[in-house]
């Protein structure tokens, strides 16, 4: 199984050309839903755009972004790079991104209203990835070396055990490494309450 190399994590996860305090600004004006709020978001995200389009297609040379996203989709590099470019060649990147980030505007129910700038940048970026790797990952792969059936082969099959979507969420925040700060941060929910939901997922981790 291929594995993912490891690349320097930036300290700013939006384009230096996209200024914190604005983002945050207009991403919060943007949950209210009106027409003039979410066009303003996504003029300022135009860059972000271009960057997540340009990271995608540079699969020879993958940055942070595209490594993580790919992390995301399976734990095997060489089957998630495969999903990718099937995904790329039926897809507008711009168009989908500006509807994933809609779509997100009506369904995130904990907004970070009291987040700092980077980490409220930090959330939306890897909350876009979430999203955004869930798309890919449902590409399936036909005419596999193996003697497996496409479905039992490449499909990842649901756990034996239930979980909840924060759960799993939590487990991907786990996995990524982020601490019970940041992800207090991100969540707004105490550090106190995340350490304990955390202690209930050591059995799946």
């Amino acid at each position: 199984m291929s594995t993912y190399k490891k690349v320097k994590i930036p300290k700013k996860n939006l384009p230096e050309s996209l200024d914190s305090f604005t983002f945050k600004k207009l991403w919060m004006s943007a949950f209210s839903l009106e027409e003039e709020a979410v066009m303003n978001f996504y003029k300022f995200l135009e860059d972000f755009f271009l960057f997540v389009d340009c990271s995608l297609k540079s699969i020879s040379d993958p940055n942070y972004f595209l490594i993580s996203l790919l992390s995301l989709v399976d734990s095997s590099s060489e089957l998630a790079l495969r999903k990718l470019k099937i995904w790329l060649k039926t897809k507008n990147i711009n168009h989908e991104l500006k509807v994933i980030v809609f779509n997100r505007l009506n369904k995130i129910k904990k907004i970070p209203k009291k987040a700092r700038p980077l980490m409220a940048e930090y959330y939306f970026v890897l909350d876009l990835k979430y999203a955004l790797s869930k798309q890919i990952k449902k590409i399936k792969i036909k005419n596999s070396s193996c003697n497996h059936s496409n479905d039992d082969y490449y499909n990842i099959p649901d756990p034996i055990w239930k979980i909840t979507p924060w759960q799993e969420y939590l487990l991907k925040l786990t996995y990524l490494g982020y601490t019970n700060t940041e992800i207090s941060e991100i969540t707004q929910l105490s550090r106190k309450i995340i350490i304990n939901e955390r202690k209930k997922l050591y059995v799946y981790v």
